[in-house]
């Protein structure tokens, strides 16, 4: 991602990799091509749903958030966070969406599927870079 990739993210997500941040990027299986965005860089890893396994983090730490889609085509965002919850995740859901008519009603509803972790919304805008829009996870 180059600087000026950098500089088109919503503030949240700039936010959490100017500190550093872990962050696990989630996609839809697409095939059996590569899982990635172009440029993984050392803060981010990609991957589908059905990848996301206790297994997956094991070698290393787990993310420090995790951003995914509200609605992809093999997946939605309350089955993430059942998936999270299940693998005792603790960090901040990143949840990337086009600007909804009511976000309060929706993120109350994926609030409440979370256990010990926190969920956030993160509105793409026009001219914003959408990183899980990149993502092509392989099927599994």
């Amino acid at each position: 991602m180059t600087d000026e990739d950098f500089s088109q993210l919503p503030d949240v997500l700039r936010d959490i990799l100017s500190k550093n941040l872990r962050l696990l990027v989630l996609g839809s299986c697409r095939g059996q091509g590569g899982c990635g965005i172009n440029d993984v860089a050392a803060w981010q890893s990609a991957c589908g749903l059905a990848a996301l396994t206790a297994a997956y983090w094991a070698d290393g730490a787990p993310p420090d958030a995790v951003l995914a889609p509200l609605l992809a085509p093999d997946f939605d965002i309350l089955d993430v966070a059942e998936r999270l919850t299940r693998l005792g995740f603790r960090g901040v859901l990143l949840i990337s969406t086009p600007h909804l008519p009511d976000p309060g009603t929706v993120l109350a509803e994926i609030r409440g599927a979370c256990t010990g972790f926190r969920a956030e919304l993160v509105e793409i805008g026009e001219g914003e870079a959408d990183l899980t829009a990149g993502v092509q996870a392989p099927a599994p």
